[in-house]
């Protein structure tokens, strides 16, 4: 079995190359890119790309939000786990809405942030325990009636359908089950709801929804 390639971008060298020590223990990562600053990385990119991205928010220069939108505006296939002290909420919900496909505290194991680095592989997200709940507790559809977010945008009454059922969690198949349709057209929901809102994934498209008031979030 190939071992998956890591990304470590952080600007203090202990941490940096202690979590490097860490993944060459283990024969499933093998870890080709280090870098100690953004511009760095996006350097280091542009020659290789690992499989997975373990980037650090407060760098010198270009942090680690100026990184991130840099490697989704270039297009870089590499998906980007966000480690950090920061437990803002809003922040790590603007993180998702942009693009990251992780959110980890620097705190946790590395039993977790390998459990990360798989699941953003096999599932393409994967969010610390806080966000998860965030997400599983405080999300519902705040309108069921079509309305216009804007000139261009309208969502029909089946999509609000889609989108509830997306909040509470349910796959392409239970959706299918539960609004007797076909997965294949429940899929064409979620790729309309990701173009309407101009979103990459299923979590940004909730948080764009959340931030126009299509949703609500309790309990933040």
């Amino acid at each position: 079995m190939s071992k998956i390639t890591i990304g470590i971008v952080d600007d203090h060298d202990l941490f940096r190359e202690g979590m490097q020590a860490l993944l060459d223990t283990k024969d499933a990562f093998d870890v080709v890119l280090t870098a100690n600053s953004g511009v760095s990385c996006l350097e280091d990119l542009s020659t290789s790309t690992p499989e997975v991205l373990l980037l650090d928010l407060d760098m010198p220069g270009m942090d680690g939000i100026e990184t991130l939108a840099e490697i989704i505006a270039r297009n870089i296939p590499v998906k980007v786990i966000i480690l950090s002290m920061h437990e803002d909420p809003s922040l790590i919900l603007h993180l998702i809405e942009k693009g990251a496909h992780g959110y980890l505290l620097k705190h946790v194991g590395f039993s977790e942030i390998s459990k990360a680095i798989h699941a953003v592989l096999e599932h393409g997200h994967y969010y610390d325990n806080k966000v998860i709940e965030i997400m599983r507790n405080g999300l519902k559809v705040k309108q069921r009636k079509p309305i216009q977010l804007n000139q261009q945008i309208t969502f029909t009454e089946r999509e609000y359908e889609v989108l509830e059922l997306i909040c509470n969690e349910k796959t392409a198949q239970e959706i299918a089950d539960s609004l007797c349709l076909s997965q294949r057209t429940i899929e064409g929901y979620k790729k309309n709801l990701l173009e309407k809102t101009n979103t990459r994934n299923t979590t940004g498209m909730i948080i764009y929804c959340l931030k126009h008031g299509i949703i609500e979030l309790d309990n933040l």
